[in-house]
C-alpha cells in the first residue's frame, strides 16, 4: 500500500540521515573546543520540545559563531522536515538587498528557483511556504533589524517544532528575536596553543626553539 512504502521511504531517509550525522560528529571533532560548545548551543535549542523557538549566537567578528552554527546544523539537521543554512547575510544583503536575500532563502529551502516580486511579498511567501514544516533555519552574520523582519519575522512563519538559529555581532538585534542567546567563549589559552600548533607546526607536539613565541602570539592574539 502507499502508506507502507512512505513508512519504508521515511525509515531508509531515517537510516541514511543517521549515518550522516555520525560523519558529521567525527568531522566536528577536529574542531578545536567545538564540543563543549555545540553540546550547550544544542541543549538550549530544546529539540525535543514543542513550539518554535529562536536563539541567537552573539560574540566578536572572528570568534566562532559561524563555525558554532556550522557545526550544529550538520548535527541536527536530520531531525528536521527542510533545512537551510543562509551565509553571509550582512555581505549579501548589503550587495544584492533583501528582495534577492528572500530569493535566495526560499530557494535554498525549497530546492527550487524561487523569485518574489518585493519584499512585502517575500515575507507573505516565506510564512505560506515554511509555517506548515518543522524546519531548522540558520541566518548566518545579521547585523541589522531589517535582514530580521524579512526573513524570520515572526515565530508563526515557521511549524511546530521549527528552530531558528542567529549569529549576529550585534546582541541588541536579538532581543525581540531570540528567547535565549548563546555567548562565543573565546578559545582558553590551551585551545589558543593547540590551534597555533596544529596548523603552524602541522603537528600537536610543541617545537621546542617556539615554545616561548607561540605563547606570545596566542596571548597577543586573545582567544
Amino acid at each position: 500500500t502507499s502508506s507502507h512504502e512512505a513508512k519504508c521511504i521515511s525509515d531508509i531517509v531515517g537510516t541514511i540521515s543517521s549515518r550522516l550525522s555520525s560523519l558529521n560528529t567525527n568531522d566536528n571533532k577536529d574542531l578545536i573546543g567545538i564540543e563543549t560548545r555545540l553540546q550547550d548551543l544544542i541543549s538550549k535549542l530544546e529539540i525535543e520540545s514543542g513550539g518554535v523557538r529562536m536563539v541567537g549566537i552573539w560574540g566578536v567578528g572572528g570568534g566562532g559563531k559561524t563555525t558554532l552554527a556550522s557545526a550544529a546544523y550538520m548535527e541536527i539537521s536530520h531531525l528536521f522536515e527542510g533545512c537551510c543554512l543562509l551565509e553571509n547575510i550582512r555581505e549579501e544583503s548589503s550587495k544584492q538587498g533583501l528582495k534577492k536575500l528572500q530569493e535566495n532563502f526560499l530557494s535554498l529551502v525549497l530546492k527550487t528557483d524561487v523569485k518574489v516580486g518585493n519584499e512585502i511579498i517575500g515575507r507573505s511567501m516565506i510564512k505560506s511556504r515554511l509555517s506548515h514544516k518543522r524546519f531548522l533555519v540558520v541566518l548566518d552574520d545579521v547585523d541589522n533589524f531589517e535582514q530580521l523582519e524579512a526573513l524570520a519575522g515572526s515565530h508563526d512563519w515557521f511549524g511546530e517544532g521549527s528552530r531558528i538559529i542567529i549569529t549576529t555581532r550585534d546582541v541588541h538585534l536579538l532581543s525581540s528575536r531570540a528567547q535565549t542567546i548563546y555567548e562565543v567563549n573565546l578559545l582558553s589559552q590551551d585551545e589558543a596553543i593547540k590551534l597555533l600548533k596544529r596548523y603552524a607546526y602541522h603537528k600537536d607536539k610543541p617545537v621546542e626553539e617556539y615554545e616561548m613565541l607561540a605563547e606570545e602570539v596566542v596571548s597577543y592574539a586573545g582567544g
